[in-house]
């Protein structure tokens, strides 16, 4: 998750409120996350991972925060941006 633009218009999580994370699937909610802590040095976060495990979709919430744009994000979790 990130705000766009965060680096050039100077914004981060501490200004919002209210902010979260929901999956759906056929009008159904499957998982939400609610972010509990807004950080001034965090621009973009790695809310969770979905991943299949035994048939089954599992959501993990990581919650990792950093002062990065998108790609800076993606780069720190090894992920190439072309």
């Amino acid at each position: 998750m990130t705000i766009d633009e965060a680096l050039n218009k100077n914004l981060n999580f501490s200004m919002l409120n209210d902010v979260y994370i929901r999956i759906s699937e056929n009008q159904q909610e499957i998982v939400s996350y609610e972010l509990s802590d807004y950080y001034s040095n965090v621009t973009s976060m790695m809310v969770g991972e979905i991943y299949l495990h035994n048939g089954q979709w599992k959501f993990n919430a990581i919650g990792n925060g950093v002062k990065r744009d998108l790609a800076g994000l993606c780069e720190f979790y090894g992920v190439n941006v072309v």
